[in-house]
């Protein structure tokens, strides 16, 4: 795509500095108003030729799955392609219809499972699959405690959805969040940094 946008930017040049001579000719030969009638018709073809060459780059761009800076990946992040790549296949492998896949990485601090699930985020299938969006909320050590988790449940609920929640029981916020989820476009909820059985339970209560 990008090699056929530069020849047609070839061409739109070398025709830019034929029609240029072409006029300069006919300004000596018949005058400048022939010459203005044929200044004319050439602006037309000038025309058609730029927007064919900007098609090619619009295309490319369109064919792009955009990522948002917060799920941008850092330069310094070394690939892992087999890692990646069986995360992205769970993601991906459930086929038709509604089906609720729950991916895990476990690991000791460091090993980089919050890097490796942010190249997941970010890559184009998952992005592709996922086309109401691709969200990844850390949760912490230090949200513990009913009121505490049910507080970042309702911040994941404005996050999905836009929409206020003043819940206080985790049980009922993640039944409203999974409410949403079921009803909206498909949508992939990455929750990070988890510590405990109870931090997790209202996001995959469903949805």
């Amino acid at each position: 795509m990008r090699h056929s946008g530069k020849v047609v930017l070839g061409v739109a040049v070398v025709l830019g500095a034929a029609a240029c001579v072409f006029l300069v000719v006919v300004v000596v030969g018949q005058g400048v108003a022939t010459a203005s009638l044929w200044a004319g018709v050439l602006a037309t073809l000038a025309g058609v030729v730029a927007a064919v060459a900007a098609i090619p780059p619009l295309l490319a761009r369109a064919s792009r799955v955009l990522v948002p800076p917060e799920l941008e990946v850092p330069g310094w992040v070394v690939d892992r392609p087999a890692e990646a790549g069986q995360v992205v296949s769970a993601l991906l492998g459930a086929g038709g219809g509604l089906v609720g896949i729950t991916t895990g990485l476990y690991g000791a601090g460091g090993f980089g499972k919050s890097t490796l699930a942010r190249v997941v985020c970010a890559d184009g299938r998952v992005r592709r699959r996922f086309g109401g969006g691709v969200f990844l909320v850390t949760v912490g050590r230090d949200v513990r405690g009913a009121a505490a988790v049910a507080a970042k449940v309702n911040d994941v609920i404005k996050l999905v959805a836009g929409e206020e929640a003043t819940f206080t029981d985790p049980e009922l916020a993640g039944r409203r969040l999974g409410a949403l989820l079921d009803a909206g476009p498909r949508r992939l909820l990455v929750i990070d940094d988890v510590w405990e059985a109870g931090q997790l339970a209202p996001f995959a209560a469903s949805g």
